[in-house]
């Protein structure tokens, strides 16, 4: 069962004598000016009453240079008082000492008092290992309960963030760090044999300390974190976790160059990143949680996957969930499509995320494994929406986008589609690993998403609009031409390429296209065709649905399954073969019927199609299924993944 041990208080040190020899020894710090010799007798009282240090404490060593004789104590503990002397010198002392005893030695800095219980829990994390030298519990802040993190590049100060102590329940028992200053500290006493402090003229305490602490990594110990135990105390948090003066860390540095590692290895501790991000995912005080929104890939321009991206984030928009939502983009894309006055309900971000998240969803699906690895370390959960495979296909020796969605697909959170035709292409060239939660999220189908009822209707113009770009699997080129040779007298326009041949052929490139005019141009088609060899869902099919038109697309189950979840007022109809494709045009000019794929036969009777706000609703109940059990174990495996994938090359 997991717990927490903490410090406690008992009545009467009397009550914890015992016969059994001392098995450590206690050097308490206590050289602040402000100390007095009432501060000091209180001070010791405390550990050895409520603490109940009394009875099992060897001899404590108290530094209290600022006094010039030693204080009159009357406690229950053994004290030696190193008066007007450097507390390193006294330090020094308390290692002779205890080493000679064959004692571990607690270090305290400061008005810290860990009980009975506490110091025993450090010690025993000794029995798990010889070389674990030193060993330090976990401090929290008395009023709250709060746990101070451990120290790294982003901490310093009293407004570094804590978490809540459940968070350690989640973490493993113990941490493996470099040397590290802390206000409480075991020394094993095997490690004080090969560290008495020597050459420390000159040094202050701090500094003395982090040398031996040093010399103790040297000599092959290392520093035990107990996360399960835990002392209160007001000391401020640079207290907790003092540093060393910056020129005896320089001296230190000149004789172990290792040493420049240790503050670099504090920073990228996992846990610290573990705990911050567990704590991120329990709600707050208001019962919110806080989830960015990755829109990195919605271009500063207009075409399918900007109106995608686009779409998520109205439905988040209208989704009024238990959320508070960040939205990342890049500068330029935040101003072109003006999304600070568009969604005014989100925080919006530039460029990099910043913070901690319960979750992190990007819009679209990665490109690099840089990207991944910056979301993990911002979200406890990290999800994708991968809008189809396609690149994978067509675009060959781009190791590092296999590479990256063959890791999503072990170690993402969640996976959303935006068709099943899409997870089934993902899920064949990229196996999905159980633990990862997938989601199909078709894209909006519903038609007052996709027409502005408040916009004029243009009379259909009797032309033929081809939708698509300049890659290959688009098919425009070819296409465009046999219609032009086709139906030369008809008025053909072809949106997503510069240039066309044909007397009768319009090209328009898209992406500085105005939305009203494109939306014009599908209003006023006699037939729209989609000859897309490949797609993972098509709105602009579903543009030229919901305004009524006839649409023709290259057969495939895609459109069966766009067809079988939406009740569209237009016409979806498929083509096999240009002739097919040339007769299914010249039907749909001459307003001849035609067999169009059945529409709504995977929708219960009265169901109303999929609208924004229900894909997003769908994005945020497989999140909150997940942090419904929000253990670590998937967390670890992708940290643990992403260090050895992004480690430098020799």
């Amino acid at each position: 069962m997991k717990c927490l041990v903490r410090t406690t208080s008992c009545s009467s040190g009397a009550e914890h004598l015992n016969s059994n020899p001392p098995s450590y020894d206690v050097f308490i710090d206590f050289s602040h000016p402000r100390c007095d010799e009432t501060a000091l007798r209180e001070h010791l009282d405390r550990l050895a009453g409520d603490a109940g240090l009394s009875g099992l404490a060897g001899r404590v060593t108290l530094s209290a240079p600022g006094m010039k004789t030693p204080p009159r104590l009357d406690c229950d503990l053994d004290v030696d008082a190193v008066t007007g002397k450097p507390a390193i010198d006294a330090l020094a002392r308390a290692v002779r000492m205890a080493a000679r005893a064959r004692r571990h030695l607690v270090v305290l800095l400061g008005a810290v008092a860990p009980g009975r219980e506490v110091i025993a829990q450090l010690i025993a994390g000794f029995a798990q290992d010889p070389m674990f030298g030193t060993a330090q519990p976990r401090f929290a802040e008395p009023s709250t309960g709060r746990i101070w993190p451990i120290p790294g590049a982003d901490e310093g100060s009293d407004t570094t963030p804590m978490t809540a102590p459940s968070t350690l329940l989640e973490l493993p028992p113990d941490a493996i760090t470099p040397e590290l200053l802390a206000c409480c500290t075991v020394l094993r006493w095997e490690l004080l044999i090969g560290v008495e402090p020597v050459d420390q003229a000159g040094r202050t305490l701090t500094g003395g300390l982090l040398h031996v602490l040093a010399q103790a990594r040297r000599i092959g110990f290392r520093n035990l974190v107990r996360n399960r135990v835990v002392v209160g105390t007001s000391l401020p948090y640079a207290a907790i976790y003092p540093s060393a003066p910056a020129a005896e860390a320089d001296q230190l540095y000149a004789i172990d160059p290792y040493a420049y590692g240790t503050h670099r290895d504090l920073a990228d501790l996992p846990q610290r990143r573990a705990e911050s991000l567990l704590d991120a995912s329990c709600p707050e005080a208001n019962g919110r949680r806080r989830l960015l929104l990755d829109g990195r890939g919605i271009p500063a321009l207009h075409n399918g996957t900007t109106m995608c991206m686009l779409g998520f984030l109205d439905g988040f928009n209208r989704l009024y969930a238990d959320w508070d939502i960040h939205v990342l983009t890049f500068a330029a894309t935040l101003d072109f499509h003006d999304l600070a006055r568009r969604y005014p309900r989100f925080r919006h971000l530039t460029d990099a995320p910043h913070g901690t998240y319960a979750a992190a969803v990007t819009l679209s699906q990665p490109w690099e494994i840089g990207r991944v690895a910056e979301l993990h370390r911002h979200a406890f959960l990290t999800a994708f929406l991968m809008l189809d495979v396609i690149a994978w296909d067509i675009f060959l020796g781009r190791t590092g986008m296999e590479a990256t969605w063959r890791f999503i697909a072990r170690h993402a959170d969640g996976l959303f589609y935006i068709s099943h035709f899409t997870r089934e292409r993902f899920n064949r060239r990229f196996p999905v690993a159980p633990g990862v939660a997938e989601a199909v999220t078709h894209l909006s189908l519903a038609r007052d998403d996709h027409v502005d009822a408040s916009a004029p209707v243009d009379p259909i113009e009797n032309q033929i609009v081809i939708f698509g770009n300049h890659f290959d699997h688009k098919h425009v080129r070819p296409t465009a031409q046999l219609l032009a040779d086709a139906f030369p007298f008809h008025k053909i326009t072809v949106i997503g390429v510069a240039d066309v041949p044909g007397k009768n052929v319009t090209a328009l490139a898209s992406g500085q296209l105005p939305r009203e005019t494109l939306d014009r141009l599908i209003a006023g088609a006699g037939v729209i065709v989609f000859p897309s060899f490949y797609e993972g869902f098509g709105l602009p099919v579903v543009e030229g649905l919901a305004r009524g038109r006839t649409v023709l697309v290259r057969r495939s189950p895609l459109w069966d399954e766009i067809a079988a979840h939406s009740r569209l007022p237009g016409q979806l109809c498929a083509f096999d073969d240009p002739a097919s494709l040339v007769e299914g045009v010249g039907r749909a000019l001459a307003g001849l019927p035609l067999a169009p794929l059945p529409s709504g036969t995977a929708l219960a009777d009265g169901a109303a199609p999929a609208d924004w706000r229900t894909c997003a609703r769908r994005v945020i109940d497989l999140l909150e299924r997940r942090l419904a059990r929000p253990g670590l174990d998937h967390w670890w495996a992708r940290e643990h993944a992403l260090r050895i994938v992004q480690q430098p090359r020799p």
